[in-house]
């Protein structure tokens, strides 16, 4: 079978996590990817690039002390960023809507959510391959456009504000900025590709070296030329999709199999780590018992990231029950500001659901067990929020001090 063949490709996996950044090595390994690197921060990463410049990043939304999102606006606003245009993917354990907004604006091309699977990864990459989006550049924001398809809106909220394109010559050196033009999606495909593209077939040829020696550091409009008052719409260079060609050999469903199953393969080595996890949670936990109900937010902090660790790989390891419930705790943790005895019983209570799971090894959906597990917790939560409502309108969760018997 034919497909994208990824072995040109240079892929950065920023993930906080070792034994993520195993599974997210191992998936890519599996599609072809000869180059790639790993950093535990966005710090790191950032760092990395300068030596390793990457066609695609893949970082973790919550890594420390540089988180996901900063990053990405490093990479797409540094004066010293190797590669503004990167395709970025976040992924991240914790994917509500706020989550997923914050990481675009930052300039993110798409949010994966954990756990992660071959499949799911290959195709937002094959997406973004044959899709290629325009970059925007307005006074606050520089990346991707979020829209995926150009159509016209006559509504009364229409926004007029009449799109703006570069004039560049073959390497994408602006030369012209006026007078505005309306590019199509034709258009940029027109520009990118017909010098390099004998025929409209899937083959590509290499474009001739520029005169410049960073050849790939020409695309992109220097930061400190100045954001335009209005917004400018920048083609993407075609380097990453000359690198990632249509072949014969390149990336097919069965590979994504294979991917799929090497990271089963790993499942014995994930209890043994999972058991550590529970540990952790355990530390922490009790580090946070122990300490007055004003002194906790350093150690839920950690426990926060211990269950987010354990979020993002349950699933991916034939254990989405141990997600769900990892899941839930990072909800129940990210939505209070104060923790009572309450509180932290409910946080004991998600800990011990995990540790059945564990124990008793319930893989797949668990059956029974997930259901009684599940509507037990939920029932735990929904009470607490429940009185907090009523005791306390227009004040967030967290704010109130429950007694221990009201569960």
């Amino acid at each position: 079978m034919s497909g994208y063949s990824l072995e040109n490709a240079r892929v950065l996996v920023v993930d906080g996590n070792r034994d993520m950044r195993r599974v997210v090595c191992g998936m890519l390994r599996a599609f072809g990817v000869r180059a790639v690197t790993e950093a535990a921060n966005g710090r790191e990463a950032f760092d990395s690039l300068r030596s390793s410049p990457a066609d695609i990043i893949l970082c973790d939304r919550c890594t420390r002390p540089v988180d996901g999102d900063a990053f990405v606006r490093m990479v797409r606003n540094a004066d010293d960023s190797p590669n503004p245009f990167a395709i970025v993917l976040v992924l991240s354990a914790a994917t509500a809507p706020h989550h997923i907004a914050d990481a675009r604006a930052a300039g993110a091309h798409d949010v994966l959510c954990k756990p992660l699977s071959a499949k799911a990864l290959f195709a937002r990459i094959r997406t973004i391959i044959e899709y290629p989006r325009p970059f925007i550049r307005t006074p606050d924001y520089f990346g991707p456009s979020q829209r995926w398809q150009q159509t016209d809106f006559e509504g009364m909220d229409r926004r007029r504000t009449p799109p703006r394109a570069v004039e560049t010559d073959a390497w994408g050196q602006v030369v012209d900025e006026d007078p505005p033009v309306v590019v199509t999606p034709e258009e940029i495909r027109a520009l990118l590709y017909d010098d390099y593209a004998e025929d409209v077939g899937n083959e590509l040829y290499t474009p001739p070296e520029p005169a410049s020696s960073q050849a790939e550091d020409v695309w992109y409009q220097p930061k400190n030329s100045g954001s335009p008052s209005e917004p400018l719409l920048i083609p993407v260079p075609p380097q990453f999709q000359l690198r990632v060609p249509y072949s014969p050999w390149g990336v097919d469903d069965d590979a994504v199999l294979r991917a799929d199953a090497a990271i089963r393969d790993l499942q014995d080595d994930y209890l043994i780590r999972v058991r550590k996890d529970l540990s952790r949670l355990q530390i922490f936990f009790r580090r946070a018992r122990a300490a007055a109900p004003g002194e906790r937010t350093d150690n839920m902090r950690a426990l926060f990231e211990a269950a987010y660790d354990m979020a993002g790989q349950g699933g991916s390891f034939g254990y989405p029950l141990i997600t769900e419930i990892a899941a839930q705790l990072c909800h129940f943790i990210s939505d209070r500001i104060g923790f009572g005895e309450v509180e932290m019983r409910a946080v004991r209570l998600h800990i011990d659901a995990l540790r059945v799971v564990v124990a008793e090894r319930l893989e797949g959906d668990g059956g029974d067990n997930r259901k009684e597990l599940i509507r037990g917790l939920q029932a735990i939560r929904a009470n607490i929020a429940k009185r907090e409502e009523v005791w306390m309108p227009g004040i967030r969760p967290g704010t109130t001090s429950l007694r221990t018997e009201d569960l």
